[in-house]
């Protein structure tokens, strides 16, 4: 009884109730599922750990890239992809220095977001799906190419002759100025970022499509459409009882009548008659609304310059008020007496959709003795 009682007091004092002694049982059933739980957690959570770290690795790459696109970082971009002829951004105008300017301020406006990881851990291999948002350039290029052609017909009518560095700066010099009114004019495409494993490096597969559009802001249709417009051939044959008719929301043409006449040189050379129309709202050349074009064989014909003065071709160089109308003519240097096909379009028509085509039949008492003056080249930016 004795030893009960002390050892009662004693658990009293040491503030021990009776009730802990039981607990101590529970502790330690605790503690066995604790360890239990941290083991499982490391049998299983380390190799699911170990995934997800290595998926997040080719995303992290795909972000680099994408932020070099933004950057217009060539460099980063090529060193992101995998080794090979078409992986690369070179060759093109994107590389070139001369329209860095254009393509940096272009490509700063883009925006990306990443939305899927599709990764494969056996293959090394993943798909980073991308929603990109880029300035859409077509209304902005086709403006700036109008005024480049533009620039480029009227200089040549006066004699000036471009080198293809002075072609190429007045072309970046064209694009610089119409970029600083960049608009919110975007274009929003999603993407399947292809990357892959190698040599214990993520890469980016290959150059794709999309992204050349973006970096370029489809500047590789608009030189398309600048080669376009600069053609020297005309294959489509028009209807032989076309004539020239042209209706546009800044001016009008419609045919009046040719006449073959001798140049400057004392060679023959066809004069095309065609009524001009100034429907805009300020004055306006039909030097910079019309191009007209002469065809020979499918081969380009040289601009003439009749001996006798042809009051109508002194027109086509003066300007017209808003609603006014004058009869133009321009001249051409015969090759043969082949037919000669017209063409004539807008100068701001940069998709060569609105073409208007006649052809002309030389009277057969006309010799024309061959042409040894070969057809111009003109400039390819």
């Amino acid at each position: 009884v004795i030893m009960k009682k002390s050892t009662k007091k004693l658990i009293q004092d040491a503030y021990i109730s009776e009730e802990y002694i039981p607990n101590i049982k529970k502790k330690r059933t605790g503690l066995k599922f604790f360890f239990f739980i941290l083991f499982l957690s490391l049998v299983v959570g380390g190799p699911c750990g170990y995934y997800f770290y290595q998926k997040e690795q080719p995303k992290k790459i795909a972000e680099e890239y994408l932020q070099a696109m933004k950057n217009f970082d060539i460099n980063t971009i090529n060193s992101l992809t995998l080794e090979g002829k078409d992986n690369k951004v070179e060759g093109n105008q994107l590389t070139n220095p001369t329209f860095a300017t254009f393509f940096k301020e272009i490509n700063s406006k883009m925006k990306y977001k990443i939305v899927s990881n599709n990764y494969d851990i056996l293959h090394g291999t993943a798909e980073i799906g991308v929603d990109i948002s880029y300035i859409n350039g077509a209304t902005l290029l086709k403006d700036a190419g109008s005024e480049f052609i533009r620039q480029i017909a009227s200089n040549a009518l006066s004699g000036k002759k471009y080198t293809e560095n002075e072609i190429q700066n007045l072309l970046n010099d064209t694009l610089t100025k119409h970029s600083k009114n960049i608009g919110d004019d975007y274009t929003t495409i999603r993407i399947a970022l292809p990357l892959t494993k190698y040599l214990d490096q993520w890469k980016v597969e290959k150059l794709l499509p999309e992204i050349s559009a973006v970096l370029s802001a489809n500047f590789e249709d608009f030189q398309k459409v600048i080669e376009d417009n600069t053609k020297t051939t005309s294959n489509d044959v028009p209807d032989k009882n076309a004539t020239i008719k042209l209706d546009t929301d800044k001016f009008s043409i419609s045919y009046s009548q040719v006449k073959v006449v001798t140049d400057v040189a004392g060679k023959p050379c066809i004069v095309v008659f065609y009524n001009y129309t100034n429907k805009s709202k300020e004055a306006a050349s039909p030097m910079v609304d019309v191009r007209l074009s002469a065809y020979q064989n499918n081969k380009l014909l040289n601009p003439a310059l009749p001996k006798d003065s042809i009051a109508e071709i002194e027109e086509f160089m003066n300007t017209l008020e808003p609603g006014a109308s004058k009869l133009i003519a321009q001249a051409f240097t015969l090759v043969d007496n082949s037919p000669v096909t017209i063409e004539a379009q807008s100068a701001f028509d940069m998709s060569n959709t609105a073409i208007s085509k006649q052809i002309i039949e030389l009277p057969k008492e006309e010799n024309v003795a061959p042409s040894t003056t070969p057809a111009p080249t003109p400039p390819q930016p």
